[in-house]
């Protein structure tokens, strides 16, 4: 089994555009320039995460966690 990664507990990211392939970045429109709320790593998915939309309240769930970066203070 996959070792559980150490995520802090509820923080604002965004979707890390700039790690993925530009090709890609159609698939992922949907969080061009929003803030989320990662709430966590799923059970039985290591490595995939639930995020929740700040503005809207939308959640999307199997993500992959790396795909996401913590906000800045100045983010915020």
């Amino acid at each position: 089994m996959k070792k559980k990664t150490k995520l802090p507990q509820y923080p604002l990211v965004r979707f890390a555009f700039e790690n993925m392939p530009e090709q890609f970045h159609k698939h992922f429109k949907q969080f061009r320039d929003k803030h989320l709320i990662l709430l966590g790593e799923v059970e039985q998915m290591p490595g995939h995460c639930i995020v929740v939309e700040t503005m809207t309240g939308k959640v999307h769930a199997c993500y992959h966690t790396e795909d996401f970066i913590k906000l800045t203070e100045y983010e915020v």
